[in-house]
Parts: structure tokens; sequence; C-alpha cells
């Protein structure tokens, strides 16, 4: 829940999107995915797998972004989100 925190503070700017960009919101449970070696997926890893799919759909981008998550936790089940 966004802003649950009475006393949070938050930043707030534009940003202009243009045909072609991409943006992407997540949850920590994304980046702070673990592996058996207990590495964290983090955020270099996200927009690498973005990155990868670029120009594809939505729900192309969504589904393969899920699965370089999965594929890189292996066998660890997610602790978060």
């Amino acid at each position: 829940m966004l802003g649950a925190l009475q006393e949070a503070e938050f930043n707030s700017g534009r940003v202009r999107l243009n045909p072609g960009d991409m943006l992407i919101a997540y949850s920590d449970g994304v980046t702070e995915c673990r592996n058996s070696q207990e590495q964290e997926f983090e955020t270099g890893r996200l927009s690498a797998a973005v990155g990868a799919v670029s120009g594809a759909s939505a729900n192309q981008v969504l589904f393969s972004t899920l699965g370089a998550v999965l594929d890189f936790a292996d066998a660890c089940s997610p602790e978060d989100d």
C-alpha cells in the first residue's frame, strides 16, 4: 500500500514518455529475489531482462521478465510479493 505511513515523504517529478518508451513498475520483491547463492536479482538484472525484450508487447515484457526472475531464483521460493 503506497503511502501507508502518515509521515512518509515522496519526491515528485515529470517525465515525458515517447512512442516506444517503456515504464516498468515493480515491487522490491522482484529486485530482492534471491537465488541459492543468496544473490539478489537487483536492478541491473531487471534492466537487462527488460532490455532483452525491447520493442515487445507489454504482455511479452511482463512474462519474459517474470521468467528471468524465476530462472534466476531457480529452486528458491520467492520470499516476498
